[in-house]
């Protein structure tokens, strides 16, 4: 994985419409542990059923198994919002996407009883940062992408 966060690290080719890694100077190895939690995300969530990925999400504890009414709400309406907009259209808009509306900086409380209660692996830490920031960096360039459908080419894959 490219580990330098420097968007002049990458280029889009305007004829074929893809992003390209330029420097490789800074990439790490992610450990099959790591991926493997990836994988199982990636094949559930291509399901759209938000069911399915929470039970995933806490299989693996990346999230508690015992919510509060408020905190379980919560993680059902981003999944639901996520998984609901993911089949509404082919193309998926960052931009566009109601799931940004639902963070909100003042939940503080909420979102830290939603953090992981066990120690995880660095590496599966540092992907979920860096996939954030590839979604963030998604919206603020308006994007607009066939999430779904690139997606299925790495189904099954582990």
């Amino acid at each position: 994985m490219q580990t330098d966060p420097n968007l002049a690290n990458y280029l889009i080719d305007p004829d074929t419409h893809q992003l390209i890694l330029l420097d490789f100077g800074a990439c790490v190895r992610i450990s099959e542990t790591s991926l493997n939690v990836y994988q199982t995300l990636l094949n559930a969530g291509i399901t759209l059923e938000p069911e399915r990925m929470k039970r995933i999400f806490v299989d693996h504890n990346l999230l508690p198994p015992e919510l509060n009414a408020a905190e379980d709400a919560f993680v059902d309406q981003v999944l639901n919002t996520v998984m609901a907009e993911l089949a509404a259209t082919d193309m998926f808009s960052f931009a566009q996407s109601r799931v940004f509306d639902l963070l909100d900086l003042n939940d503080v409380q909420l979102y830290t009883a939603l953090l992981p209660h066990e120690n995880l692996p660095v590496d599966l830490i540092f992907t979920q940062r860096k996939i954030i920031g590839l979604i963030l960096f998604l919206r603020s360039l308006g994007a607009s992408l066939p999430v779904t459908q690139m997606l299925k080419v790495y189904e099954n894959r582990g």
